[in-house]
């Protein structure tokens, strides 16, 4: 039931600014649906001393949607984690693996590449968030929820016609707007049977005196007035009983408000589902402790938390304040919606059509005609109708040869063709984002490079609004996730080559930055990606600074790769490798043993750090020197003395890892390491180090000569 009631001034103010904006956006819509009845053929101009029928239809809206969605969106995105407190370094994995796991989850991509649609239209696209619960609790419009994963958050592209912001709202900024209303057809039965839904007596079914524009679901290709898809959608929709729900967004307010004409009183209004609440932990009513969940080894995991206790709390789990993420490219200066991209285009097409259809017409025109004298057609009736079948190897009889000639026809202006080029140059210069990438042959190495630049600029621009929406959508989605009421039960994921793991509120709620890639497959833009990414790696991947993992990572993901993980090696600790590597040094240089310190990674230290000390540089000159001695027939030369001593001493320290690990693996809690625990990968190692030491001094013997060991 609804948590308010809204005063008489209230409901007025609401009242009077949906009809403020059924205007603004009915003259808007205008506009849209004449540039998509453009995209769809459906050319509305009339051009002088032409035929309707003459108008020869040339759509170059089509291959700009195509290339510009084709150019900033084709891929699949890639995000990648910066958490900023982190010590373990794990969450940025975790975050990562849920990210691609989330755009799965919410069919993310077919959402967004209709957004674009409609951002290059309508000057905006909308995608809308919520979460589905779990069973069969519905979430309106109702008629959606099988397509979504439940209990889960769901993404959803919304009608531009449908999304009405607040027109006082800033131009570049929709967290300054206080509310968004939007529009939708809600199948009567399921309202009736919302519990949160009031004045449901007064609910009717039908529309008919419903608008065009809100006809078509807020879509803006048209329908014919009077058509038969209109008379079938209106039939449809009277017989499902369909009722058109004004649904308001109160961001000021922080409440989601519902009218319908067919009621004066609003049919609901409660606190939105999206503003943050203030949500305590359970306290045990013994020991008035707080509560943790139990995991399967007996130890305090996850919060439990009393959400009946909830209580508001200042924020919202929505970028901007909003269950919406817009996509758009361009701004405007005084309004949030800028001209929807096409329309810069639309009069450079209509130029186009007449060009074309004027050259047609005039081509038409200009068809090769015959002319003979009338003493000849007395002479020969047939003759006319067979010089205009010309059928191959037919005789014609002529009275006079000279009475048949051909006569002759105007040619198309040059200034035709032009003009066109004219019109051709200036949509390229307008819109150089949706152009195939490949040069002609005909521009040289400098104008190539000079095109390509401001292309890229283009691409660039655009690409950057298509991040930041997929930035938007996972920023959303995980701060829902992150909130008690919404935990999901249902979302695990893969973290490299280990098992699932089951995500719970806390792993959302880390400070991040997030660095999404997403692009096109077209191979310039590719080309100049790959180098810039291969000149960063080389650089980086020398820098302590850098996680050379991540590096990997967005290395494969700029060729392309789609899941970089399953080529890649199990993950290390990257710590203890380096501290395995410095402790090397300490034994090789200073002949000391660090010892073995409780709690590291042993597996790592020993696996990728002490196993390959013979890769350190002054192991390696000691070596050589051992050689040398071999050679010269010298016994047990100083080089070669403390070369065994090294591998005595590499040896010691791993029996310490081992025996440290067989005492922390005895216990009932032992800290996870990198791979699998136990004896077996150390005391394998151990082996390897003393083999590794045994080929060493076989390879000295090799050097001198002799046979036997030491």
């Amino acid at each position: 039931m609804a948590d308010d009631k809204l005063s008489k001034k209230e409901i007025k103010f609401w009242r009077s600014e949906m009809k403020m904006l059924d205007t603004l956006y009915a003259d808007r819509m205008k506009e849209w649906s004449r540039l998509s009845e453009s995209y769809d053929l459906k050319f509305k101009q009339r051009i002088r001393d032409l035929d309707p029928d003459d108008i020869v239809e040339v759509s170059t809206f089509i291959e700009e949607v195509r290339g510009i969605i084709g150019n900033v969106a084709k891929n699949h995105p890639r995000q990648l984690f910066h958490v900023d407190d982190d010590e373990s370094g794990k969450a940025g994995d975790t975050l990562e693996a849920a990210s691609a796991a989330y755009f799965e989850l919410t069919h993310i991509k077919p959402h967004m590449h209709q957004a674009i649609f409609d951002a290059l239209f309508c000057g905006v696209g909308w995608i809308r968030v919520d979460y589905n619960p779990a069973g069969d609790d519905m979430i309106a419009p109702y008629v959606a929820n099988d397509v979504m994963e439940e209990d889960f958050v769901a993404l959803s592209r919304v009608a531009p016609g449908f999304v009405h912001v607040d027109p006082t709202c800033s131009p570049h900024m929709l967290g300054h707007a206080r509310y968004i209303r939007e529009k939708l057809w809600m199948p009567l039965e399921f309202l009736l049977d919302d519990d949160e839904i009031d004045n449901k007596a007064q609910l009717k079914g039908g529309f008919s005196n419903t608008k065009k524009e809100d006809l078509g679901f807020g879509e803006v290709l048209g329908l014919a007035p009077g058509g038969p898809e209109e008379q079938a959608l209106r039939s449809a929709m009277d017989n499902g009983e369909y009722v058109l729900v004004d649904r308001i967004h109160d961001r000021i307010g922080k409440r989601q408000i519902m009218f319908v004409d067919s009621v004066d009183e609003p049919i609901q209004v409660k606190r939105h589902w999206a503003a943050k609440m203030d949500i305590p932990q359970m306290q045990d009513p013994t020991t008035g402790q707080p509560m943790f969940d139990i995991d399967q080894d007996g130890n305090s995991t996850e919060p439990i938390f009393d959400i009946e206790m909830a209580d508001k709390a200042p924020g919202w789990l929505v970028q901007h304040g909003f269950p919406f993420i817009p996509i758009k490219f361009d701004l405007h200066g005084s309004s949030f919606y800028p001209k929807g991209h096409l329309r810069y285009l639309e009069d450079i097409q209509n130029g186009i059509i007449e060009q074309v259809s004027r050259r047609a017409d005039i081509l038409k025109g200009a068809a090769r005609q015959m002319g003979t004298t009338e003493s000849e057609v007395k002479a020969n009736p047939e003759l006319p109708e067979q010089y205009r079948r010309g059928k191959d190897g037919e005789m014609l009889i002529f009275q006079n040869r000279n009475n048949v000639f051909e006569i002759p026809s105007s040619s198309v202006p040059s200034d035709l063709y032009s003009h066109e080029n004219s019109l051709l140059s200036y949509k390229n210069r307008l819109s150089r984002a949706g152009l195939s990438p490949e040069a002609p042959s005909s521009r040289t190495a400098t104008q190539t490079a000079v095109l390509a630049s401001g292309d890229q600029r283009d691409v660039e621009t655009m690409l950057t609004a298509v991040e930041q929406g997929y930035e938007d959508a996972t920023r959303n989605g995980f701060a829902i996730l992150g909130d008690p009421r919404y935990s999901s039960k249902i979302f695990n994921v893969s973290i490299g080559t280990g098992s699932a793991i089951l995500l719970r509120t806390s792993d959302f709620l880390w400070t991040y930055r997030i660095q999404t890639k997403t692009g096109s497959t077209t191979s310039l833009w590719e080309q100049l990606e790959q180098d810039k990414a291969l000149a960063f790696w080389d650089r980086a991947i020398t820098r302590q600074s850098f996680d050379p993992r991540k590096l990997d990572v967005m290395l494969a993901t700029t060729f392309g790769v789609d899941d970089p993980d399953s080529l890649m090696t199990p993950k290390q600790n990257i710590d203890a490798i380096r501290a395995a590597q410095l402790e090397n040094q300490r034994i090789i240089t200073q002949m000391s043993d660090p010892g073995v310190v409780q709690g590291q990674d042993h597996v790592a230290h020993v696996e990728s750090g002490h196993s390959k000390y013979r890769e350190d540089p002054t192991y390696a000159a000691i070596l050589q020197q051992a050689q040398s001695e071999a050679a010269q027939g010298i016994q047990g030369g100083a080089a070669t003395m403390r070369m065994q001593q090294v591998d005595a001493l590499i040896q010691q320290h791993v029996r310490a890892h081992q025996q440290m690990a067989q005492q922390e693996d005895s216990r009932p809690t032992r800290p996870s390491t990198s791979s699998a625990s136990g004896d077996a990968p150390i005391t394998g190692l151990q082996s390897q180090v003393a083999s590794n030491a045994q080929e060493v001094a076989s390879e000295i013997k090799a050097a001198a000569g002799q046979e036997g060991g030491f």
